[in-house]
């Protein structure tokens, strides 16, 4: 699957806001904390319409899916995963638009 990635990350265009998904962690976790990784799509909120709208949105450790949660027409883009972790680490969030392909964002998680 070809990967859509933002052109400049600190600089996004109003078509990558809608698509890039936009991670927020409400505070630091500690080591071995469950805590929750909250995703939405997009900055700017992304249609969810019969015809244009995100099909998934996945949680990665590297290359290992972690988890995935299955979306569709009328269906809010957000969610969220509850993680645990033992050391700083980087996940990656892919999201699917069912018209304009697999959009990432790479997050780096330190622990206090």
């Amino acid at each position: 699957m070809e990967m859509n990635k933002p052109k400049n990350p600190d600089n996004l265009s109003d078509f990558e806001r809608t698509h890039v998904p936009d991670v927020e962690i409400p505070y630091t976790p500690m080591k071995g904390e469950i805590f929750e990784l909250i995703v939405k799509v997009g900055e700017i909120r992304h249609d969810m319409g019969e015809e244009h709208f995100l099909k998934w949105i996945e949680l990665y450790n590297d290359n290992i899916l972690l988890d995935r949660i299955d979306l569709g027409p009328q269906v809010e883009p957000k969610c969220i995963f509850n993680v645990s972790y033992t050391q700083n680490t980087c996940f990656r969030i892919v999201t699917s638009c069912n018209l304009h392909g697999a959009w990432e964002r790479v997050v780096r998680v330190e622990f206090s």
